[in-house]
């Protein structure tokens, strides 16, 4: 399962990276794409990160892991992070569904793609960015019974 959601999220932010003009190099010349995490201390996102991360090294991208430790203001900083090291594109899981503008209005001024995981980046229902995500209630429900 991880390993189709990591293919996925790749999929999208490579779409993304067609139509985008983030040209992110690292010091060895090879692009970067960053994961950035709201608790990436927990497993789930622990694998989801791998997986990316293994897609991303896959298609010649370098894959920076970030655990924004469920706080705003340290999401903030990895993203402002990567806008200023020119990422080629950016996977997120944010803390606060409350920053989604503010978030992909940063990015977007930056020309890089981002896709959500897991929880959509979004206002008011309405979807701001691609969303590879999952279903928790119905998980949840199977999981209770």
């Amino acid at each position: 399962m991880k390993k189709f959601i990591g293919a996925m999220i790749f999929a999208a932010l490579a779409a993304g990276m067609l139509f985008a003009k983030g040209k992110g190099n690292t010091a060895n010349g090879k692009k970067v794409i960053y994961g950035i995490y709201k608790a990436g201390d927990q497993t789930w996102f622990i694998d989801e990160g791998e997986a990316a991360k293994k897609t991303a090294e896959a298609a010649g991208y370098e894959f920076i892991y970030v655990d924004a430790k469920m706080n705003p203001e340290e999401y903030l900083k990895a993203i402002d992070n990567a806008i200023a090291n020119k990422a080629a594109g950016i996977v997120t899981c944010i803390p606060d569904q409350t920053m989604s503008i503010a978030v992909v209005d940063r990015v977007k001024a930056a020309n890089i793609p981002i896709v959500a995981a897991d929880d959509a980046l979004e206002d008011n229902g309405k979807k701001l960015a691609p969303w590879v995500g999952i279903n928790a209630y119905v998980i949840g429900q199977a999981n209770g019974e």
